[in-house]
């Protein structure tokens, strides 16, 4: 029973740390979007309609 109890707190705090790691995975992720898609709207600034067909194909992926 010992056992179990010291695997299943190993496991627990695995998880957890798994939780915190996927988290700052997407907050990264979302961060580079974010610059990503400023970047690439102030390249087709001056171009409306290929502008427009950015927004939606980055909607799309996002």
């Amino acid at each position: 029973m010992k056992k179990f109890a010291i695997v299943a707190l190993l496991l627990g705090v695995n998880l957890f740390g798994a939780s915190d790691v996927c988290k700052e995975y997407v907050k990264q992720s979302r961060l580079y979007l974010d610059e990503l898609y400023a970047k690439e709207s102030k390249k087709l600034a001056g171009d409306e309609k290929a502008l427009r067909l950015f927004e939606l194909k980055f909607d799309e992926f996002k």
